[in-house]
């Protein structure tokens, strides 16, 4: 469960918590800020592996219920996502 919390905090900073994406390259070449955000909110997404994917689809189902204060506040307490 704390996985999946985890996975879905850095959901929502790298969708709304950053100041706004570079789409241009970085001087070496690499991928721009835009494409890098695009990656890694992907993995976070199609993850399939049980403690990561599944505890973010789980936390994101009940952050979008019951939103991240209570769903926090019950991880806590209970060691368990709430049934939502």
């Amino acid at each position: 469960t704390q996985e999946g919390c985890c996975q879905l905090v850095a959901m929502l900073f790298l969708t709304g918590g950053l100041k706004k994406a570079s789409t241009a390259m970085d001087e070496s070449g690499g991928p721009s800020d835009e494409k890098l955000r695009q990656y890694f909110k992907f993995n976070i997404e199609t993850d399939t592996s049980e403690v990561y994917g599944e505890g973010y689809r789980k936390a994101a189902k009940a952050y979008s219920k019951i939103g991240i204060e209570a769903l926090l506040s019950h991880v806590v307490n209970y060691q368990e996502f709430p049934v939502v």
